[in-house]
């Protein structure tokens, strides 16, 4: 049985279980809205979009939310980028097995739903759907997009839902002075006017289903850009809402603009978990569950839970990195958690290429089918690596995690190769933390033995009997051509 707290700020941390709506969160880290792109082309999850989720599952979150997905019909009738879409039937079956799945590990199965524009929007606006471009009718329409999709989340069993009203999307430009131009009584000229549309969308959710599935709104506490809703604004909008949504989803800034690329996805040059600050003030002005997203540790998500400035964190690449982090950190094995980086790789495959979710240091994410096909060594061989860099390390870490025994061979005095000396920049922090990482988990491995200041020759690693060498003799520094004098720098 869960022991819960007799308030939300007692005696809480990121793993004590929290009551909401009508179910129970085990902990308080939910993997944000993801969009891997596996989802095949006959809307429904293959076998690798099942497996990926799963893990995050199997590492201990508490929820987990597909993202981005479809109220709406698009133009060509079909998903959004491979996402599946929920304003027909044709979910059902993928989400009662993605929510079966999610249950077998005590976890709550959550999805983004969306409301894209209609045929015609320019790529070039500033938002999903611009408010003076669509009819009263069509707003109608949309608000009954996402009470349909809402009974059906609740048909196939699904716990939660959240609203998208963040980034520009449908019910944030009506609530935006500087996106919402209209006169009518959508319009900008009153607060209650402004948040008309996302009243419908809630309103008629309730309607529908009651209290049936988890509601989660999504917003953006600043859109970073001029004419944006004022903090006390979005205080207002919360409470004006709250009677109605179980969790407050904070984040910041507008999808469609390229330069708030590293408000939603901040990479390793800002600042780590830029939304709490803002999120933790909003919590002190309303009664309902405030989560955070944005480059959070399991740290600062310890530091803001357990002193009751927040309920929840959104995890989505430190999970990339390590799915179980919720588990090890549970387990007091916080260094054993494989950082993230934010080199954004991950981003940079989904958002630019519209390929699969990869990650840059953790091979594994989104290969889980692949890596699993792999048979099991039929005997323990002797393998040698050469190169103590990152990709020595993992090659190490690969083998003797396999069953092999394994000897690392270093010809400087530390391992890390380039990463030593790429790590040095105060802002480059993620990355000393990723070398940190993996030089204490390759060292602390009983299976491999790391010889320092050992130069491995063709002689040696004959002479020694190894069944198979692995070389990693490391990367090249890369310098832009046009820097003058490169002769002259040692790295």
């Amino acid at each position: 049985m869960f022991k819960l707290a007799k308030s939300m700020n007692e005696n809480q941390s990121v793993f004590s279980p929290i009551k909401v709506g009508n179910t129970i969160y085990k902990n308080r880290i939910i993997l944000a809205p993801q969009k891997p792109r596996n989802c095949a082309i006959s809307r429904t999850f293959i076998h690798e979009e099942m497996e990926f989720w799963r893990k995050f599952a199997q590492g201990g979150a508490a929820c987990l939310t597909i993202g981005a997905t479809p109220v709406n019909p698009l133009p060509d009738g079909k998903g959004r980028d491979g996402n599946i879409p929920v304003h027909d039937d044709s979910c059902l079956v993928p989400l009662s097995r993605f929510a079966d799945m999610t249950h077998m590990y005590g976890c709550k199965a959550s999805i983004e739903l969306c409301a894209y524009d209609k045929p015609g929007s320019s790529k070039e606006q500033l938002v999903e759907i611009v408010p003076d471009a669509v009819t009263v009718d069509e707003i109608r329409a949309y608000v009954k997009n996402f009470a349909d999709a809402a009974e059906r989340c609740v048909i196939a069993g699904m716990d939660a839902i959240v609203i998208h009203g963040a980034h520009g999307h449908f019910p944030a430009a009506f609530f935006s002075k500087a996106m919402n131009k209209r006169t009518d009584e959508f319009g900008a000229d009153t607060l209650e006017n402004r948040a008309r549309v996302a009243d419908m969308i809630l309103d008629a959710i309730r309607e529908r289903v009651g209290r049936k599935i988890v509601v989660e709104w999504r917003l953006s506490i600043n859109d970073m850009y001029p004419g944006s809703p004022t903090f006390d604004e979005i205080v207002w909008f919360v409470r004006h809402i709250q009677d109605r949504v179980d969790i407050v989803h904070v984040s910041r800034g507008l999808h469609r603009l390229p330069s708030h690329e590293r408000f939603l996805f901040t990479p390793i040059y800002t600042p780590r978990g830029i939304n709490l600050k803002d999120a933790a003030a909003l919590k002190e002005q309303v009664s309902v569950l405030v989560c955070a997203v944005g480059g959070i540790t399991i740290e600062l998500a310890e530091e803001y839970i357990s002193t009751g400035k927040l309920d929840f964190v959104a995890m989505a690449r430190e999970l990339y990195a390590d799915p179980d982090l919720p588990r090890k950190a549970k387990a007091g094995r916080k260094d054993e958690i494989r950082p993230c980086v934010r080199c954004n790789a991950c981003i940079n495959n989904t958002h630019v290429h519209r390929m699969p979710a990869y990650c840059a240091v953790n091979v594994n994410n989104n290969r889980e089918v692949l890596f699993d096909t792999f048979p099991k060594p039929a005997h323990s061989r002797h393998v040698a690596v050469v190169g103590g860099g990152p990709a020595g390390m993992e090659a190490a870490r690969t083998a003797a995690m396999r069953g092999h025994k394994v000897t690392l061979f270093e010809k400087s005095d530390a391992l890390g190769g380039m990463l030593k000396y790429a790590s040095v920049p105060w802002f480059k922090k993620d990355i000393k933390d990723y070398l940190d990482w993996a030089v204490r988990m390759t060292q602390r491995d009983p299976n491999i033995t790391v010889k320092l200041n050992s130069e491995a020759n063709a002689e040696l690693l004959k002479a020694e009997g190894f069944d198979t060498v692995i070389v990693a003799n490391g990367g090249t520094p890369i310098m832009p051509g046009f820097l003058q004098g490169k002769a002259n720098v040692a790295w």
